[in-house]
């Protein structure tokens, strides 16, 4: 597979969790050492996010989950918790596509901002953030991990 076209993203379903887990301990095992620790997307409860929040789900044409994302709706406005790819499928455009997917059903529904934070040391995706059009508007401790929190406005287009 070497294009997102063969990807459909589907709402998460109970029975994800394990996947979504591994997927992210795939993705974020590079930073363990760096921080001395396991990032925080490893040790999350994907069980509760499922029944929780909106996680969108990237699956293969042969079924395979290639990658999610977790949107959280707080009292400050939407949050994009998490998005990670299957390690072995990087660098093919999923994680471009998810989040582009995330952003569209926003502004479908009217949102017009919405809200990430990651790990000081996840240079790579800060620069990602930030080719999306994200901009950095703080960094602070928070649950024992230096963040970098970051936002955009999103575009409603008219019809």
């Amino acid at each position: 597979m070497n294009e997102t076209s063969t990807i459909m993203i589907r709402s998460g379903q109970v029975g994800d969790a394990d996947h979504l887990l591994a997927i992210a301990r795939g993705a974020y095992q590079q930073y363990v050492a760096e921080m001395g620790k396991e990032p925080a997307p490893m040790l999350t409860n994907y069980d509760q996010h499922l029944a929780e929040d909106d996680v969108m789900v990237a699956m293969t044409e042969d079924n395979k989950i290639a990658g999610f994302a977790v949107l959280i709706h707080k009292p400050e406005g939407c949050w994009l918790e998490n998005i990670a790819v299957d390690a072995s499928l990087k660098g093919q455009g999923i994680g471009n596509l998810l989040l582009h997917h995330i952003e569209d059903g926003l502004v479908q529904r009217g949102i017009n901002t919405i809200r990430l934070y990651t790990n000081v040391v996840m240079r790579q995706n800060m620069a990602w953030y930030q080719r999306h059009g994200y901009r950095e508007y703080d960094r602070k401790q928070d649950e024992g991990y230096e963040r970098v929190y970051f936002m955009k406005a999103l575009e409603h287009v008219s019809a």
